[in-house]
């Protein structure tokens, strides 16, 4: 039974050696022309080596190779591009970019490289819970050109698709996956990924293997987390003589970093929760607002809403480090019907100007409006009982007996008990003089 096995074994090995032998020819040969790729467009922040007991170390950022060979990092695409002396400058930025391997070259962890991964969410992705990274990445060397598209034929990459699964579950059942460890400076990727049988176990830490001291070999990220805002919260402002609902949008700015500040915020607001025509706040539309003040307790008046009408909204926000948040959780809220809005005139003339005299009538003119129907409350400031109607046209007359300043009031109720009250001061004064003109002779 074990020389049985000693046999299967060996065997195993030599077809894995032929393949990987196959794959690294193959690889050289159609894949010397590929397209190279260039630096990360979201910014290397990701240096350090990987292990692989297959194919050796992994590189993921061109930086670490520069010692070594005594070549400097250089765009692939620049003009004075010369292999001789440069390195195509390559990195992860954050969860995009490429890595390096002397055996397979290229990998690739930008979506475009992942479509069609074997299972689950293909893409590389952080969860800011647990710090576990779930996805994918890809060698490049399966594909007709570059890093994404067709594949090449079947014959030349011996089959294999080149995949590296960053999470899952392994043949015993038992978990594995790659997380981060916040509590170094830089941070540490740790744990374990899972190539097949032509990369095999990938490393991310010499802690892993417990190999530290012969070879502290790790994958580092120097990242900033991204904020997220939560606690949202709606206040409303009383509604007497406000042209739009007086609705207060609140949130509170959180962030996992120590010292990040919010620096922009955006807002959209549906009548849907499904946002398919939002708007923003402040503006009219749903657009990047620099905030102002200090946090992390944040707010917004949204301009032009209507009355008694139901509302969702929801906010991303952005760090002092221009890092953007996933949109928050959708909330929703009621602007109010539109309250009463009581007015009136003296005299047909603004009351504030209308000139008063002691026992003269004036004649009160309603104005009010959105108030229908409405209970109206007439008080003119001097004792006299208020004077109680239901009739936006009826005018009430009244005069004052003495001089003095009097505050006339108009109040409005609605069908829904919501009130408003209008009031101006009204300056009574004494009767000028009757004079007649006669002639001093």
């Amino acid at each position: 039974m074990k020389n049985k096995f000693s046999k299967k074994l060996a065997w195993r090995l030599i077809i894995l050696f032929l393949v990987i032998s196959f794959i690294v020819f193959g690889y050289f040969i159609f894949n010397f022309q590929k397209a190279e790729p260039v630096k990360a467009q979201t910014g290397n922040n990701v240096n350090g080596w990987a292990w692989s007991e297959t194919i050796g170390w992994i590189s993921f950022n061109c930086t670490d190779r520069e010692a070594a060979t005594g070549k400097t990092c250089l765009d692939a695409n620049d003009p004075s591009f010369n292999p001789a002396i440069n390195l195509v400058d390559y990195g992860s930025g954050s969860f995009e970019g490429y890595a390096w391997s002397e055996t397979i070259g290229w990998i690739g962890y930008n979506p475009s490289a992942l479509i069609g991964c074997p299972v689950g969410n293909c893409t590389v992705h952080l969860n800011l819970d647990n710090m576990e990274i779930s996805g994918w990445a890809r060698a490049c060397s399966v594909f007709a050109s570059g890093c994404s598209g067709a594949l090449a034929p079947n014959e030349e990459r011996g089959g294999w698709d080149g995949w590296i699964k960053l999470r899952g579950t392994a043949q015993d059942s038992s978990p594995f996956g790659v997380w981060v460890d916040r509590n170094p400076s830089p941070n540490e990727f740790r744990d374990w990924g899972w190539g097949n049988d032509i990369i095999g176990w990938v490393s991310f830490n010499c802690t892993d293997r417990g190999v530290c001291f012969n070879s502290n070999y790790k994958v580092l990220i120097n990242f900033n987390l991204p904020p997220w805002a939560d606690n949202l919260n709606v206040s409303q402002d009383d509604y007497c003589f406000k042209p739009s609902p007086p609705v207060y949008l609140n949130w509170t700015f959180s962030d996992p970093d120590p010292g990040d500040t919010q620096s922009a915020y955006q807002i959209e607001i549906d009548d849907n929760s499904s946002f398919t025509s939002p708007r923003g706040c402040p503006l009219s539309s749903d657009t990047k607002v620099t905030s102002a003040g200090a946090g992390p307790g944040y707010s917004c008046v949204p301009i032009g809403l209507s009355f008694d009408t139901s509302y969702w909204w929801r906010v991303k926000v952005w760090d002092n480090l221009d890092n953007e948040s996933e949109w928050s959780s959708a909330d929703s809220f009621s602007a109010e019907p539109r309250y009463p809005w009581p007015e009136f005139k003296c005299n047909g003339q603004d009351c504030s100007n209308v000139p008063v005299e002691k026992e003269k009538v004036i004649t009160f003119t309603n104005l009010s409006n959105y108030c229908d129907p409405c209970t109206y409350v007439w008080d003119f400031g001097d004792g006299t009982p208020p004077e109680i109607t239901d009739d936006v046209f009826y005018q009430p007359i009244h005069s004052y007996p003495d001089t003095g300043e009097y505050i006339v009031t108009l109040g409005a109720t609605d069908s829904l008990s919501n009130f408003c009250l209008r009031e101006h001061t009204l300056k009574v004064r004494m009767p000028l003089p009757k004079w007649k003109e006669i002639s001093p002779f």
